[in-house]
């Protein structure tokens, strides 16, 4: 009785089935996929390097003179200006030297004066009665002149070295700029031109320094035989270590003359405007140094690439919302995005972040999206 009553419920069951498998059959939606058209942007060629920046000017400052330090005027850290009194170091034995000097340049003017009024009397006399006064006496007493002269002029040289003594007791700022930490105390000796007093880096603009390869080298120097520009001069964009992007703008002022040898590479350096006193010396730094002329390129987000067998590809959306294989030649990368310099056209819909599972020939629901426009 069982199997009698099991038999027709199969039987339906299986009915039921068979109707339905043409349902189940039948094709899946086609997949959405973002698609949009290559960006067109003016471009240039560049290579990135990594640096350290260095302050345009810096100055150590050294004591000039020997002698006790009396006063420090500047607050530590702060920003000085040219001329600004940093230093003092006791003036008084500079000072007694000065006098010293000048009283001896009054006795070697007094000395001047009598030799040439005592030459003047005799050459007068022998003028009126010739023969009065021997002639031997004459040139002793012209030598003696002249060598009065000579002592005013040591003497004056004297003054001046003294008084440049006493003025180096005042130690001032030779640049503008930041000046660090003071070494020395007050109440210490400072030794001429050996102590150590602080140091002073100009904050206006900072150069970064830079090593470039050797096929680069090549490439720039290519350049400038065709004509094509001088390398000092090229436009420079740098970043820090802690930003994106590369907002602080300078161009090349230096490159070596020697590749070194060990490392195949040759110093670069360039000038940056620092107007916001962002880059401190030895800063890690960042560097786009850009190479060629602006041209207009197409761009397509490096997610958009596919790599099979060493072939780069893409995948377009034709007309019928099929995919295309695309075979393409890709360039530099420029703020997440890619130049394709081959194998595409303005108008092509590119997949912008294509499935694994998308294969050529497949049939696709187009979704338009916009590219970011990154930054120029």
């Amino acid at each position: 009785m069982n199997a009698r009553l099991v038999a027709p419920a199969s039987l339906g069951a299986l009915l039921f089935l068979r109707a339905a498998l043409p349902a189940l059959a039948a094709d899946p939606k086609p997949p959405e996929v973002p698609v949009s058209r290559p960006l067109v942007r003016e471009i240039s060629d560049h290579e990135d390097f990594v640096g350290r920046t260095e302050p345009q000017q810096s100055v150590d400052l050294r004591a000039r003179v020997t002698g006790f330090l009396t006063a420090v005027r500047f607050k530590e850290g702060e920003t000085v200006k040219q001329g600004d009194l940093l230093f003092e170091i006791d003036p008084r034995p500079y000072q007694a030297e000065l006098e010293q000097a000048q009283a001896r340049v009054k006795q070697a003017e007094a000395a001047l004066a009598l030799a040439r009024k005592t030459l003047e009397r005799d050459v007068e006399q022998n003028r009126k009665v010739p023969g009065t006064v021997p002639q031997r006496q004459i040139e002793q007493e012209a030598a003696a002149a002249e060598e009065a002269a000579a002592k005013l002029r040591a003497a004056e040289a004297a003054a001046v070295f003294a008084r440049l003594n006493l003025d180096f007791t005042k130690v001032r700022a030779p640049i503008s700029g930041r000046i660090g930490r003071a070494l020395v105390t007050e109440g210490n000796i400072v030794k001429v031109d050996e102590t150590l007093l602080a140091t002073i880096v100009s904050v206006e603009a900072v150069r970064v320094v830079f090593d470039i390869d050797e096929r680069t080298l090549l490439r720039l120097l290519d350049r400038k035989r065709e004509g094509k520009g001088k390398i000092e001069g090229l436009p420079v964009q740098v970043g820090l270590a802690d930003k994106e992007g590369f907002p602080h703008r300078g161009a090349v002022d230096f490159l070596d003359n020697r590749v070194n040898p060990e490392t195949g590479s040759a110093r670069c350096r360039a000038l940056l405007a620092n107007p916001d006193r962002t880059l401190l010396p030895g800063m890690f730094a960042r560097v786009r140094l850009t190479i060629g002329e602006p041209y207009k390129a197409l761009l397509v987000p490096e997610q958009a690439l596919l790599s099979e067998r060493g072939e780069r590809f893409v995948f377009v959306v034709t007309p019928g919302d099929v995919l295309e294989r695309r075979a393409v030649q890709i360039g530099q990368a420029a703020d997440g995005l890619r130049v394709v310099q081959e194998g595409l056209k303005e108008s092509d819909w590119v997949v912008t972040a294509p499935p694994t599972s998308l294969r050529a020939g497949t049939t696709v629901k187009p979704r338009k999206v916009e590219l970011p426009t990154g930054k120029p």
